[in-house]
């Protein structure tokens, strides 16, 4: 099985207003493949709600860009909705194997520089669905402080 390390983790949360999930997966779809990321797949991912083996499961988007993975998670809750989304990185078996065999990989400026930008693209993505989301629903921006 494969460990996933956490990078980061986000969310929004938005008060009395219900959304469709999957139109919400659909339109960030729709928004990210404009950017013709390289190397870059997308796809369901049906992750655990609960501790137990018995519990639920629930619909993630999950984004692959080499060896890093973005979860998001766009749901209702009670009267409520939220959009979270997580960065892990996951390592196969041979990759634990090989890191102890040879005493690991160190990645390229380049492989940093690259896993940087695909953080920093879909949290600039997902952000601005989230202002579209504020607007479309009468959410006031924040007074700025002078």
């Amino acid at each position: 099985m494969a460990t996933k390390t956490v990078h980061s983790h986000n969310y929004q949360h938005f008060e009395n207003v219900q959304l469709s999930s999957q139109a919400f997966y659909d339109e960030l779809i729709t928004d990210i493949d404009v950017y013709q990321f390289p190397n870059m797949t997308y796809s369901k991912a049906l992750l655990k709600a609960g501790d137990y083996a018995w519990s639920g499961k629930r619909e993630y988007l999950e984004l692959t860009y080499k060896d890093l993975r973005f979860y998001i998670c766009a749901a209702p809750f009670g009267k409520n909705f939220f959009v979270s989304w997580w960065l892990k990185e996951s390592s196969t078996a041979f990759d634990r194997f090989f890191n102890r065999l040879f005493g690991g990989k160190e990645k390229t400026f380049y492989q940093i520089d690259t896993e940087a930008m695909f953080l920093s693209s879909m949290n600039a993505i997902i952000n601005r669905k989230i202002e579209q989301i504020k607007v479309a629903h009468g959410f006031r921006k924040p007074e700025s402080v002078s």
